[in-house]
């Protein structure tokens, strides 16, 4: 299920928080780059954001969900991505020059709506070629009001210093185990489904904190009937339970049970 509003997120509350506060504020920057570990949520923060500033309803930061604005932007992620006034780019889509020069004319040259426009510039690392970043740099400096650009990337490094010091920085970090907990609890009762202790404890350890793998392995679980036992020999995994055996075994005067169980 899409996540549509920042109440719905889960993790990252202090970078939300200040994303809500700047939208409430309206002093939410014109260029801000959104950073982090793969899967963070970087990307469905910078849809939810993107709808709180171009909605005709938002509270306390949040989008309606209800407006034009917002069903529009919603209607179109499974499609062009595009709506009069928002524009989702994956950036290694177009990453060559001639792609390049038409984005940038989009944003700076041929934009002509009166309202707020907004950019969300994904996997910003793909643009690969320093003189692309440089050219974007030129344009941003000289960025209309009403225009916003959200840069996401899972690669900082990659961006040319002068770019990631021109861009206010939120930082977007792996789950506690508290909170990767809560996420696969969420999901549970959206399915309508209970997961055994062994497999919540599998997919929490094999996702290590990024909620799109606890989603993705969550829903490959669910949609499968993957039993505890499945999944333990698809990661390879050794059961408690099994380990107790091991040291059972070599505890007794029978060793020889102990190795076939270390075989095993």
């Amino acid at each position: 299920m899409k996540r549509f509003k920042f109440n719905q997120m889960i993790g990252n509350s202090g970078t939300i928080s200040m994303l809500k506060r700047s939208i409430m504020k309206s002093t939410f920057p014109n260029f801000s780059l959104f950073a982090g570990y793969y899967g963070t949520g970087k990307t469905a923060t910078a849809i939810i954001a993107a709808m709180a500033l171009l909605c005709e309803n938002s509270e306390n930061g949040e989008p309606c969900c209800a407006c034009p604005s917002c069903r529009a932007i919603m209607n179109s992620l499974g499609q062009s991505r595009r709506t009069e006034n928002f524009a989702l780019i994956n950036m290694p889509e177009c990453n060559s020059k001639d792609h390049f020069s038409d984005l940038l004319k989009s944003i700076f040259v041929l934009n002509s709506s009166e309202g707020k426009c907004v950019y969300i510039i994904d996997e910003a690392q793909g643009i690969t070629d320093k003189n692309m970043q440089d050219a974007l740099l030129g344009e941003i400096d000289m960025m209309p009001e009403n225009v916003y650009i959200i840069m996401t990337t899972a690669e900082r490094g990659k961006l040319i210093p002068p770019l990631r010091d021109r861009a206010l920085t939120f930082n977007f970090y792996r789950l506690s185990n508290k909170e990767a907990s809560l996420l696969l609890s969420i999901l549970s009762k959206e399915r309508s489904v209970k997961l055994s202790p062994g497999l919540q404890q599998v997919i929490l350890q094999e996702s290590k904190g990024v909620p799109r793998n606890i989603i993705k392995l969550f829903n490959f679980v669910i949609d499968n009937e993957v039993s505890e036992e499945d999944v333990y020999d698809f990661f390879r995994i050794i059961s408690d339970s099994d380990f107790m055996e091991l040291f059972i075994n070599f505890g007794t005067t029978q060793s020889s049970l102990g190795f076939e169980k270390l075989r095993e």
